[in-house]
């Protein structure tokens, strides 16, 4: 049983609920319900990557260029979409 409930709702809005208080590890409720959320919806001709807090095992590194350093990297992204091998979405939580 997953700590969460989402779904759409029939009219389209997109609900979510958290049934725990305290999470173990570092997958957070809410990352993981989008990341489920977008391995449902996207085809079978792309692959979808997760960071730890998306329910990954691994982090994300986005840079301006392909030439990767702590002076490209602007962001850790928290899940991709990938068909190709190219980059199709992003999903990166800001503050």
């Amino acid at each position: 049983m997953r700590p969460y409930e989402a779904f759409f709702s029939e009219n389209g809005v997109f609900r979510f609920s958290l049934k725990v208080k305290l999470l173990s590890g570092v997958a957070h409720p809410l990352h993981v319900a989008v990341a489920d959320l977008f391995k449902r919806s996207i085809s079978l001709d792309c692959q979808l990557i997760r960071d730890e807090a998306c329910g990954g095992n691994q982090q994300i590194p986005l840079s301006v260029s392909e030439q990767k350093s702590g002076e490209t990297e602007y962001s850790d992204g928290d899940l991709l979409v990938l068909k190709a091998s190219k980059i199709k979405v992003t999903y990166t939580k800001t503050w």
